[in-house]
Parts: C-alpha cells; structure tokens; sequence
C-alpha cells in the first residue's frame, strides 16, 4: 500500500498542472504595461523616457557606468533613423 501511495504521490510532483495563467491586477498591470510599451516602442527618444533621471547602467564592454544622459541609440535599440546593423 505504501509504494502504491508513493507512485501516486511522485507521478502528482512529477507532472504539475498549471490551472491558471499569471494573471496582472492594478498596480501589477500598470507596471507591465509600461514594461511592453517600452520594450516595444522604435523611437528612441520614448525609450530613452522609460528610464528614471538618476539610472545608471554599465555596459559589459564599457569600463565605468553612465547615467541615461549619456546613452544614444545603440544596436539593441530598434529606431526608424537608426536601424538594427546587419551582419555578414
């Protein structure tokens, strides 16, 4: 009766079931829809608004921090004046 039991209880951990989806509310909602318009916008100079005034961010290949003051577009930011580099 105890491996019967045992099996059972392993197969229910082993095989989750996900009944509901995240689901935002509020605040939470507010928030990721910030988060989508700002990974989703091309105009850099809303991108650039998504940041607060004192951000600091430090590129992997930078050696020192810079304020979003000193950010243009890069690469990774997709732009209709500057549009993503292609690769050969």
């Amino acid at each position: 009766m105890q491996r019967i039991t045992f099996t059972v209880v392993a197969l229910v951990l082993a095989f989750p079931v996900n009944t509901r989806a995240q689901e935002f509310f509020g605040a939470e909602r507010e928030v990721w829809d910030f988060i989508e318009r700002c990974a989703d916008t091309d105009d850099f100079g809303e991108f650039r608004a998504c940041f607060h005034d004192d951000f600091s961010g430090w590129n992997y290949n930078e050696s020192m921090p810079r304020g979003v003051s000193s950010c243009g577009p890069s690469r990774y930011v997709r732009t209709a004046t500057s549009p993503l580099p292609t690769t050969s």
